[in-house]
């Protein structure tokens, strides 16, 4: 650094020290009407050195008792009529329990006619054995996992191979969600004409 120019070395020299400051002189807090009306007894100096005579507060004025007194003579302004009938609302349990029971009558309500129907197709069904809706239950077989592509006339052709087919129902979607256009629901009932046939196709057709 000392071969440094002067007024390059300026720049890294350090700065002279802080000059010391005299210790401050600790006072004794006072509110506001301290300050201007110290306590009795006390002394202190103003700027000039002079001593001030510190004199006594001025008294507050005593504050006048007017005893304490009843409520007997507010009766009469109260209300003499009957109150008012106290409103109960349900807890939120009650209020949950509530609504099922809503839920539970409405649905009860709207499936009672489909039960009712069903319970009769079952009734006559068991009258005529094992027909259901023109069908034979026994020699009836349940195809599913069809590819969408398959017709009835393929399936027929397949099913026929293990024996004469009575009738054939490939169920369909009329409501399609993407077109208007019916589509296969990718399974179908074949009735056959004997059990044996339907027996045999079911061993056979898996796969």
């Amino acid at each position: 650094i000392m071969m440094m120019p002067n007024h390059i070395r300026a720049t890294f020299m350090p700065n002279p020290p802080l000059k010391p400051l005299p210790t401050p002189k600790k006072r004794r807090p006072k509110s506001e009407w301290y300050n201007h009306h110290p306590r009795p007894g006390d002394d202190d100096d103003d700027d000039n050195g002079a001593t001030i005579k510190v004199e006594d507060p001025p008294v507050s004025k005593q504050k006048k008792n007017i005893g304490l007194h009843g409520v007997a003579h507010l009766m009469v302004q109260f209300e003499r009529t009957q109150p008012p009938t106290r409103h109960i609302s349900p807890t939120p349990l009650q209020t949950l329990t509530n609504k099922q029971e809503t839920q539970r009558t409405t649905h009860d309500a709207l499936i009672s006619p489909q039960i009712s129907t069903y319970r009769a197709d079952q009734k006559v069904s068991a009258e005529k054995g094992a027909e259901f809706k023109g069908m034979n239950c026994y020699h009836t077989l349940f195809v599913g996992r069809l590819a969408y592509e398959v017709t009835e006339r393929k399936l027929l052709r397949e099913m026929e191979q293990h024996g004469p087919v009575k009738d054939l129902k490939l169920i369909w979607d009329v409501f399609s969600r993407d077109t208007d256009v019916a589509k296969s629901r990718g399974y179908a009932f074949v009735e056959f004409e004997q059990e044996e046939d339907m027996k045999t196709a079911f061993r056979r057709a898996d796969g």
